[in-house]
């Protein structure tokens, strides 16, 4: 598959750059734009919400890599912090940190 699995380093060579630490991945704009998502490694490899994530998010920061949880580097810059992944995972399983604010950390409402 085409998606970047957990721990490959991957970066671009525009203005963005992107981290991979794990099921981290963080990408910091010159927009002003700072959010980090992360999969907890106990849920990543789980195929039915890897489908759930995709199906939910608005924005396609998830996709199905072949049963596992895969982050789309390319969108993860477009959230709109709605918090629908964090519903459909469980407690802790999927984060999101808004990098512009202190890494406060999304939750669920």
């Amino acid at each position: 598959g085409g998606w970047p699995e957990a721990g490959r380093d991957v970066s671009t060579e525009d203005t963005e750059s992107t981290d991979w630490n794990g099921s981290t991945m963080t990408l910091r704009s010159e927009t002003g734009m700072f959010v980090r998502v992360e999969v907890d490694d106990a849920v990543a490899g789980d195929a039915a919400l890897a489908k759930s994530l995709a199906g939910v998010c608005p924005v396609d920061i998830f996709a199905d890599g072949e049963g596992r949880v895969a982050l789309v580097e390319d969108n993860v810059d477009e959230c709109i912090l709605c918090g629908l992944c964090l519903e459909v995972g469980p407690k802790g399983g999927v984060r999101v940190y808004k990098l512009y604010d202190n890494d406060a950390q999304l939750v669920k409402v």
